[in-house]
């Protein structure tokens, strides 16, 4: 079978056919009957590269070499370029059930369970494989920073633990918790991403003193440590980032919704992963306001931005949403929507969410409704579809996370440090 026959085949190939399939081409006959022992392994990676991060790693226990080649450094990084390319988009989606435990021993009535599931980026969202989560002694899982090169980052910000978590292998690991006193009686405002230049995995913890940036911690997943940069040793950015509004990654830096001190406006705060430094995006005029709630998300190379506005005793309520069509370009940030509903209008004649979870490739903006819906809004339409994919889940309102996610290996390079669930 050629290369090209069995990447085709493979999206629906199970791991009994990849193992079969090469241990036939590892023992072919010569003319004289004897078996040939030996297949070149880069041939073997070669078609490793076509298959399935979830086979792959099934395939990890059936020799030594393979286990060699499949967790090797250098193979996980290729698999995980190779993913990055592919066309299917699959989300990664959170959401929270309530639990009914009246005929239970719990003391409370009602709990709630987090969910995870992976969904097709279709006009539904259809459901594509549910995850089972790793049950973690003494972590909640409060929040979920972000999901970057198959990798998430959850976080417990009552004790400023961290844990990377990959939902494929079912592979998690604790990060080591920051000794600092400043972190357990301060506010922080945390972020992941990923460094390509050093194909590196970073969280960067931003420590609040007096509601200023006080000091910038950063663990490097490559040298598993953290660093430490303080006004000493760092010219940091006078400003207060916004916990409320999650960061987000894109272009190899993190950007935050931060207010500046001295001025009095509300900007782009952003920290380069690969020579991690610091700087900042001005926002559009109306924007930078503090009148209303702002947050950031992404659409491929597209920085984006949306804010909602709520006037006292909802007597109004307004929308808006601009897009960076060209990277730290100021000129280039262009309004897609302006919803502004006033007393004298009917009710929900205009779309004003009440949460932007993010935009889709096709910048579609996914929106979060005061009923609990989620729908998929076309600005340039103006029209909405509900997803139904993730209302059938039970979602209870403002719990839920969605993001764009690829499957990688990840994690299986970290022998010890690992826990298998």
């Amino acid at each position: 079978m050629r290369l090209i026959d069995l990447k085709r085949h493979c999206c629906t190939s199970s791991f009994m056919f990849i193992v079969e399939l090469i241990m036939q081409v590892m023992k072919p006959r010569s003319s004289n009957g004897n078996i040939i022992p030996f297949i070149p392994l880069d041939v073997v990676e070669k078609i490793f590269l076509a298959v399935d991060t979830q086979t792959l790693f099934h395939c990890s226990f059936v020799c030594r070499d393979w286990n060699s080649l499949i967790t090797s450094p250098d193979f996980i990084s290729r698999n995980s370029e190779q993913a990055l390319q592919s066309k299917n988009e699959v989300f990664l989606v959170k959401v929270c059930r309530y639990i009914d435990n009246s005929e239970s021993d719990i003391d409370t009535d009602v709990t709630f369970h987090e969910c995870y599931s992976l969904h097709w980026d279709n006009h539904r969202l259809s459901l594509f494989r549910r995850l089972k989560t790793p049950t973690i002694d003494g972590f909640k899982t409060g929040k979920v920073l972000g999901t970057i090169n198959g990798l998430t980052c959850l976080v417990d910000h009552l004790h400023e633990q961290f844990v990377l978590w990959n939902p494929t292998i079912r592979k998690y690991v604790m990060l080591p918790q920051l000794s600092m006193t400043c972190c357990e009686v301060h506010r922080s405002s945390v972020g992941f991403g990923f460094d390509s230049t050093n194909n590196d995995f970073k969280v960067v913890s931003l420590i609040h003193r007096n509601l200023k940036l006080h000091i910038v911690c950063v663990f490097s997943y490559a040298t598993w440590s953290w660093k430490f940069f303080t006004k000493r040793t760092h010219p940091l950015p006078r400003c207060r980032v916004f916990k409320v509004a999650a960061p987000v990654f894109m272009n190899g830096i993190l950007h935050w919704i931060a207010w500046n001190i001295d001025v009095g406006y509300q900007f782009i705060l952003t920290f380069d992963l690969s020579h991690e430094v610091f700087g900042q995006i001005f926002l559009p005029e109306r924007i930078a306001e503090f009148d209303g709630f702002v947050s950031i998300f992404t659409t491929g190379e597209r920085l984006a931005v949306s804010k909602l506005v709520r006037g006292e005793r909802q007597i109004y309520r307004k929308w808006y949403v601009w897009i960076m069509k060209q990277y730290r370009v100021y000129e280039s940030w262009t309004n897609i929507v302006r919803s502004e509903e006033r007393p004298y209008d009917r009710p929900n004649h205009k779309l004003i969410p009440k949460n932007v979870l993010g935009m889709r490739v096709n910048e579609d903006i996914i929106v979060e409704m005061g009923d609990g819906r989620i729908l998929s809004y076309n600005p340039i339409a103006r029209r909405t579809k509900s997803l139904q994919g993730v209302d059938a889940l039970g979602v209870i309102k403002d719990r839920i996370f969605i993001r764009y996610h690829t499957e990688s290996l990840y994690l299986l390079e970290k022998k010890d440090e690992v826990i298998s669930y």
